[in-house]
């Protein structure tokens, strides 16, 4: 499977931005994003309550732990 950045990029722009995400949740969303197509299990931050938000508003099965 061939993996294209700027594809990526744009897909994962375009789904925060459809459900509503602007500003800075895009930044934390492309982690998620991120985090997901790695296999990532888990997010470690001290913004646990904005990773949250975006994990689950994405249906990513991915737990969310705060520092």
């Amino acid at each position: 499977m061939e993996f294209n950045i700027a594809t990526e990029y744009s897909r994962a722009v375009k789904s925060l931005a459809d459900k509503g995400f602007a500003g800075g949740f895009v930044y934390d969303g492309l982690i998620v994003f991120c985090a997901e197509k790695s296999g990532a299990e888990k997010i470690v931050t001290a913004n646990t309550p904005d990773f949250t938000r975006l994990a689950e508003a994405c249906g990513l099965p991915i737990e969310i732990i705060g520092l």
